[in-house]
């Protein structure tokens, strides 16, 4: 007999870890100044000495552990999850191995890669047996991800905009690079490629360094690599370069048979920092949500990103009030786009292919 043991029926379960929690609530406004901290620094934020471990990225999600207890050798256990409760489609989420706990009888899985504010079903067979089916709930907002060997990444979706309308999720992920250097303890796994394209089913991966060598897709397993020159904070437009950068995104970005896609550079914070900050605004988020989604990537192995410490950030952004008088940040973002030559028409199959 099969008995599922948890999580419980109809709980909420949390996508975001507590390192994620705290860095969220003193982070919201971007303006905490760690030099000014100095010793209190650590004191206040106890996880960070861990953080400075360039080999610990602090980006990933929380993960479920799911658990049962039967008679049957754990090979022959097989766990369905879905967002059905006919299990016609199994879930796209990244499933563990099956392993036996120390207590006779009891298996459990650890599962990650949840859709945020989505109703999950879940039952466990052997043979012809089947168990009850249990369903649980996932938390509204920011959709950490899991990929083994990057670092940084999350889904873009599944938050709500100013308008009302909500971010699709699993069409745009953000992230590190895929291929590994001397520098940053990155570089995609095999387990990780099979979550890359299996799980995830990304078609289209963006790498805003331009071409940098062979990396590890090249239009191998599914994926389509566009390398694009592109750059940083006020580079992005003041040149023609960064313009041309621009445009080619947007040309990708335009085309519904590339996705989803996984824009990264090299740890997912400038490049593709900014290239999130430009989409963000044009799928209608607050600046304030906005800043926060970048700030994010200090949990990561490149360690600090504070914008508003930023000079880079800053004098971006203080280009933009010039050269945008009285309108907001957003818009002047959305403006600089068309300035660049992104045109209104792709602006606005963007808009459409990602918010619902």
């Amino acid at each position: 007999m099969i008995t599922l043991l948890t999580p419980v029926d109809g709980i909420t379960l949390l996508l975001l870890t507590d390192a994620h929690r705290d860095f969220m609530k003193r982070y919201d406004d971007g303006t905490l100044d760690r030099d000014a901290l100095n010793e209190g620094w650590v004191k206040r934020y106890p996880w960070l000495p861990e953080k400075r471990d360039r080999e610990r990225d602090m980006t990933g999600p929380a993960h479920l552990i799911i658990s049962w207890s039967c008679d049957a050798p754990f090979e022959q256990i097989k766990l369905d999850i879905s967002e059905t409760p006919d299990f016609v489609f199994p879930a796209r989420v990244t499933k563990g191995s099956v392993f036996q706990s120390a207590e006779s009888g009891v298996y459990y899985s650890d599962v990650t890669n949840f859709q945020s504010g989505t109703r999950y079903y879940w039952r466990v067979r052997h043979g012809e047996e089947t168990s009850e089916t249990r369903s649980f709930f996932t938390e509204e907002g920011v959709r950490p991800i899991m990929i083994p060997g990057c670092g940084n990444v999350r889904d873009i979706g599944g938050v709500n905009t100013r308008d009302g309308k909500r971010i699709r999720q699993g069409f745009v992920f953000r992230g590190s690079a895929c291929d590994g250097n001397e520098e940053i303890q990155y570089g995609i796994t095999d387990e990780g490629i099979r979550v890359f394209s299996d799980d995830l089913r990304i078609r289209t991966e963006i790498d805003l360094r331009g071409d940098v060598g062979q990396g590890p897709f090249e239009g191998a397993h599914g994926v389509r690599t566009v390398k694009i020159f592109f750059h940083s904070y006020d580079w992005a437009h003041s040149d023609a370069e960064g313009r041309e950068g621009l445009r080619e995104l947007f040309d990708v970005l335009v085309d519904p048979g590339n996705y989803p896609v996984y824009i990264h550079c090299q740890a997912g914070a400038d490049r593709a920092g900014t290239a999130i900050i430009y989409l963000l605004a044009l799928l209608g988020m607050d600046f304030e949500y906005i800043l926060r989604d970048y700030n994010l990537s200090s949990l990561s192995v490149d360690d600090q990103r504070n914008f508003s410490k930023n000079e880079d950030a800053i004098k971006w952004i203080s280009s933009l009030e010039k050269d945008y008088p009285g309108v907001s940040i957003s818009e002047a973002l959305i403006r600089s786009l068309i300035d660049s030559g992104v045109t209104e028409e792709q602006l606005a199959a963007v808009r459409s292919l990602l918010l619902e």
